[in-house]
């Protein structure tokens, strides 16, 4: 494949997974910790539409980013072997990321119909099995969220910023998206939920700018070739 076609395709996929994180950020992610019993499924099944966006706009923004990753990977090849660093991180957290979105549609498409439709005798067993199950996600969703869009973004950045691939100030916004993905670890550093939106946030946007931007730059810097 051509660099071209290969821009064209990390361009493609900058914008669809940006699309995807735009629907996660629609979906308003309501606390359901506030729920137990019936309440906690019912709740769920009320905002069943906010929260298939919030998990398929996760897993198509988290995996549509690794076409473009590959595409900077490709690009940066006079930075040498280094390059992997970013690109095996970026990947590995993507993929980490992605699995993290399926608790809302494991909980929407099993969890909630056996529990809305089981004995009451049998749903406290069934909400039990669920919170250990949603649980699975939580971990790997954290630190694939900071591999990707933290660590992976940054070093991607840094590396374009270096070598003048792409303007500048737009690697900058890549730099701050990085480094504001630090706010993905909040899991492990609690101090850190005392940035959670403006974090969140600014990582995300600054991520959108940031990837698309650079594949447009890169496709323009090609066909003038």
């Amino acid at each position: 494949m051509s660099n071209k076609n290969i821009y064209k395709v990390g361009l493609a996929a900058a914008i669809l997974s940006t699309i995807g994180w735009f629907a996660f950020i629609a979906s308003g992610n309501p606390d359901f910790s506030v729920f137990s019993g019936r309440a906690l499924f019912q709740a769920w099944q009320d905002n069943r539409f906010g929260m298939l966006l919030y998990g398929w706009g996760g897993v198509f923004g988290a995996f549509l980013s690794i076409p473009y990753f590959l595409a900077f990977h490709s690009t940066l090849k006079e930075t040498g072997p280094v390059r992997s660093i970013a690109t095996t991180s970026a990947i590995i957290g993507a993929v980490l990321a992605a699995f993290g979105f399926f608790k809302p549609l494991v909980m929407i498409y099993s969890w909630v119909p056996a529990a809305l439709e089981a004995a009451p005798d049998a749903l406290p067993i069934i909400e039990v099995v669920a919170r250990y199950a949603g649980d699975l996600f939580e971990v790997p969703w954290w630190i694939g969220s900071f591999l990707a869009y933290g660590l992976g973004v940054g070093l991607f950045a840094f590396y374009a910023w270096r070598s003048d691939t792409g303007p500048k100030w737009l690697n900058g916004v890549g730099l701050l998206g990085g480094l504001t993905g630090i706010i993905w670890l909040r899991f492990f550093i609690p101090i850190l939920y005392t940035w959670e939106f403006i974090g969140s946030i600014i990582n995300i946007l600054a991520i959108m700018i940031w990837s698309i931007g650079l594949s447009i730059s890169l496709l323009r810097t090609e066909s003038s070739k």
